[in-house]
This record gives C-alpha cells, structure tokens and sequence, in this order.
C-alpha cells in the first residue's frame, strides 16, 4: 500500500490552515490519490473527517500536523474522542 509522503517539506499555503478541505485537496497535500485517501480513512490510518451530510472534508491543519508528524497511524479511539 502507498503511503502519503511524510516529513519532509510541509504542504505549502499555511496561512489557510483552519480550512476543511475536500478528498481531492486532502489527497494532493498527502501526494497520493483519492481513492489511497479513502482506503487510509477507513483503515482508521489518518486524521478523521467531519461529515457534513453525505461530503466528507478534512481539517487542513491537521493533515498537515498529520504529515509533519510521519504519518503516524491513528487508531479508533484517538479518532473517536475529540
């Protein structure tokens, strides 16, 4: 399985880190595609998404806290709990 590219350079454009982005977005910032995003959600791999109705959007700040990080894995209760 691909793993998003960790370390390294930060996503750039920093100032917008508050933003929700969509899967496409979380995917580019993470340098793997749509469907890697959604396999690594499910898998409970990464930061989890808000639901707004059907759409799914990630917190900017904290795929890129995510990234700075190496990608760690985040298990169900870390993503349950906030």
């Amino acid at each position: 399985m691909t793993k998003p590219e960790c370390g390294g350079d930060p996503p750039e454009n920093r100032e917008d880190d508050s933003a929700l982005v969509d899967a496409r977005e979380a995917a580019r910032l993470c340098r793997i595609s749509p469907p890697m995003l959604y396999k690594l959600n499910a898998d409970g791999k990464m930061p989890p998404p808000i639901r707004l109705g059907k759409l799914m959007r990630w917190r900017r700040k904290e795929i890129v806290e995510w990234i700075e990080k190496g990608c760690p894995d985040v298990n169900f209760d870390e993503r349950t709990t906030k």
